[in-house]
């Protein structure tokens, strides 16, 4: 088993982790914007951000045992959460017997998995009561990095 065999799934609960995080986040707010506080509230965003946390720390030694981590650590713009959200998306795919990137016999299919392989010279869209022809959220984090890359401001990546 690799070393990093949990990350998928460490992934997949720290996205839903910060997902409610930020819903209750919001709660308050509204709470506060109307000049009320709930304690109940209150603790349980407390006690999603400790969890938060806590999956983070889980995340960071897996993604760095990762051999894609050589190559990232040197990136200003990727951190371990950042890539481990990338990483985790990929090595979930199995598919003839093969598990992660193995999938992918070229790297433009991985680049279509992704959802950054044009169609007829654009990007693929999500489309109202269709399934998405590629990964949503791995092109979601995609894009977050190059935001990353564009607030680092420097480096040959920017």
């Amino acid at each position: 088993m690799k070393p990093y065999a949990n990350l998928p799934f460490l992934v997949d609960t720290l996205n839903a982790v910060q997902k409610l995080r930020q819903t209750t986040g919001d709660r308050l707010i509204s709470l506060e914007r109307q000049g009320l506080d709930d304690p109940v509230i209150r603790g349980r965003h407390n006690d999603l951000q400790a969890l938060e946390d806590k999956l983070v720390e889980d995340i960071v030694p897996l993604i760095k045992s990762h051999p894609a981590w050589k190559w990232a650590s040197r990136v200003k713009g990727i951190g371990p959460e950042n890539l481990a959200k990338v990483v985790g998306r990929i090595e979930q795919v199995e598919k003839d017997g093969k598990v992660g990137v193995e999938c992918f016999d070229t790297p433009s299919k991985l680049v279509k998995f992704a959802g950054l392989a044009p169609v007829d010279g654009k990007l693929p869209k999500r489309k109202r009561g269709e399934k998405a022809s590629y990964d949503i959220q791995l092109k979601a984090m995609l894009w977050r990095i190059v935001r990353q890359f564009l607030l680092a401001g420097s480096g040959k990546f920017y």
